[in-house]
């Protein structure tokens, strides 16, 4: 079993990585483009031309919303980054059956992106991946702590 959860826990990691390393960059370049009407309003104003206020008022509502939504975006990929390291670090203290809190935090990590992924993106097979993931997790956890049956 602590073979098999630390497969999954590294599987888990690269799918971590990928993901996280797009939300980040995609959270990005959504703030970015939140101060993209500013940019638009201050070359406007060098080359003497004015904006119209619809555009103006258009800018400013991307503005709003993209800052908030860059912003969730750039925290969810930090999460799934952060969880991959853990879930790495996790899956070798499996295989040599040592720091079973190690081996809880990466599991307990694991059910929290589990639970940010179905609050924000649904049900799926990543969803069904991590759920088995952690219950893996948590279980060969707690066999290393446990003595040797007789």
């Amino acid at each position: 079993m602590r073979v098999a959860a630390g497969v999954l826990l590294i599987i888990l990691s690269v799918f971590y990585v990928v993901g996280g390393v797009g939300l980040f960059l995609g959270g990005a370049v959504v703030s970015g483009a939140g101060s993209l009407g500013k940019m638009a309003a201050e070359q406007a104003a060098k080359d003497g031309k004015e904006m119209p206020a619809e555009t103006k008022a258009a800018m400013a509502e991307l503005e709003k919303k993209g800052s908030g939504m860059g912003g969730m975006l750039l925290a969810y990929g930090g999460l799934m980054l952060l969880t991959a390291g853990i879930g790495i670090a996790g899956a070798v203290s499996l295989f040599q059956s040592k720091r079973q809190k190690l081996i809880f935090a990466s599991g307990g990590m694991v059910a929290i992106c589990l639970v940010v992924g179905l609050i924000s993106g649904g049900f799926g097979i990543g969803t069904i991946l991590s759920g088995v993931t952690a219950v893996l997790t948590f279980l060969a956890g707690k066999s290393i702590g446990a003595p040797a049956a007789a």
